[in-house]
């Protein structure tokens, strides 16, 4: 293939990669509303997985990384790491498990102004 070619081939596939993950957004947000943050993202981690291994196994490639601890690292930082801090700040804090006030407003994260990853399931 030629360089211009390439560079052709390069920014559609870039094209091609915005759009699917601008949309994923969308579907992320919709599946937010039926499912707890983490659930959703161990879910979407599973899958993700599965279809990469199903395709590996449609084009019989080797299962087997090259280079298995290279692999493991970056999985765990790039795909571990992100999603657990993107999905933290959803977890209960100590204050959303104490009790109510003294006036009966409840404490902690969320309420009618929300904070954190709140605005995520609106």
């Amino acid at each position: 293939m030629k360089a211009a070619g390439a560079w052709k081939l390069g920014f559609v596939a870039l094209g091609f990669s915005a759009a699917f993950l601008g949309y994923n957004w969308v579907v992320m947000k919709v599946g937010l509303r039926y499912s707890q943050p983490f659930t959703f993202a161990a879910l979407r981690t599973f899958f993700g997985a599965l279809s990469m291994f199903l395709l590996l196994a449609v084009l019989r490639r080797p299962m087997k990384p090259k280079a298995l601890g290279v692999t493991v690292v970056f999985g765990l930082l790039y795909t571990t790491a992100p999603v657990g801090r993107a999905t933290a700040p959803t977890l209960p804090s100590r204050d959303t498990l104490a009790p109510a006030a003294e006036d009966g407003a409840p404490r902690g994260r969320g309420g009618e102004h929300g904070s954190g990853w709140s605005w995520v399931r609106t």
